[in-house]
Order: C-alpha cells, then sequence, then structure tokens
C-alpha cells in the first residue's frame, strides 16, 4: 500500500539541503485521501480513529443495573436504513450513537 502523505518534520528555512518538497499533484493527492476518509467517517457516523480503537480495546456499555461493561465487538452493516453497528455478545449498538449508548472508557470521560 502506497501513502499519500508522509510525515514531514520541522525544516529549517536556511537548511535547504534536506527541504522536502511538495508537488501540486502531492497535494491533490494528499486532499483526496482527505475527502474519502472524511466521507467513511460521515458512512460511519463515526470518526475512523474511534471505530478501530473500539474494534481494538472493545466498548463500554452501561447494562440495565448501572454497571458499566466491557464488550469486544464486531462491525457490521445491515442496510441503508440501519446503517453501521457494533455486534456484541447480547445484540448490537449502532456505530453513529458513540457518546450515547456506548463509550471508550469506562467512565465516560472521552
Amino acid at each position: 500500500m502506497s501513502r499519500t502523505t508522509k510525515k514531514i518534520d520541522f525544516i529549517k528555512i536556511d537548511d535547504f539541503r534536506n527541504t522536502t518538497y511538495l508537488t501540486l499533484q502531492d497535494l491533490i493527492n494528499a486532499y483526496n485521501k482527505l475527502i474519502k476518509l472524511e466521507n467513511l467517517d460521515e458512512q460511519l457516523g463515526c470518526p475512523l480513529e474511534v471505530v478501530f480503537k473500539a474494534l481494538k480495546d472493545g466498548i463500554f456499555i452501561e447494562n440495565i443495573y448501572g454497571e458499566i461493561i466491557n464488550f469486544k465487538c464486531r462491525l457490521a452493516y445491515k442496510n441503508e436504513e440501519l446503517g453501521w453497528y457494533f455486534n456484541i455478545i447480547n445484540g448490537y449498538v449502532m456505530v453513529k450513537d458513540y457518546k450515547k449508548t456506548w463509550w471508550l472508557r469506562k467512565d465516560k470521560s472521552e
């Protein structure tokens, strides 16, 4: 997989030997990649960083007794109406309901 962007460290203005130049095409490619990522955020209804962290570390949900429990989850898609959701042991939660019905931290402090 090739990257559209690359990390550029701080550059001293008087150090032209190590200067990284960006072409107009580099900027266009980075912009187009950003558009694709923002479109994914919109489709999911949640930032990609949050979704990946949820898949990696699990999510926290409050049960009917008020206990906050950590669940491992799987990402799934039902249809246009329902959209994206996390499958958990006892059912599912909508991805777009981040900070409403599920959290990344037990204390809900995101």
